[in-house]
């Protein structure tokens, strides 16, 4: 059977916000700086999703967490339903990658 071909993992793309960079440079280290293609690609998946959650979150910081539904009632907030998918996929990307405490322990909750 082949092995995977590795190489270092490159610099974070400059696109990214300096949380999402902190990131990235944390989760490469752990890799000894060095992983298949497709562990890249992963890792910017990762990261991309971190960025989603963080854009969640402060729109729902914005707006708080509830709502005004269309007849006047109170009602959730539609982007706790994103908030929840996004925190659940973060946390099946970072195990993915081997990294099991991020979430908890990063997360404020």
């Amino acid at each position: 059977m082949p092995r995977k071909r590795r190489t270092p993992i490159p610099e974070p793309p400059t696109e990214l916000g300096k949380p999402q960079r902190g990131l990235w440079l944390q989760l490469a280290a752990e890799h000894a700086g060095n992983a298949s293609t497709g562990d890249v690609l992963e890792l910017r998946s990762l990261v991309d999703t971190n960025a989603r959650l963080d854009a969640v979150r402060a729109q729902l910081d914005q707006d708080g967490v509830s709502t005004v539904g269309s007849t006047g009632q109170i009602r959730a907030h539609p982007l706790l339903a994103e908030e929840s998918r996004l925190r659940a996929e973060l946390g099946e990307r970072l195990t993915a990658w081997g990294h099991v405490c991020y979430v908890a322990a990063n997360s404020g909750y």
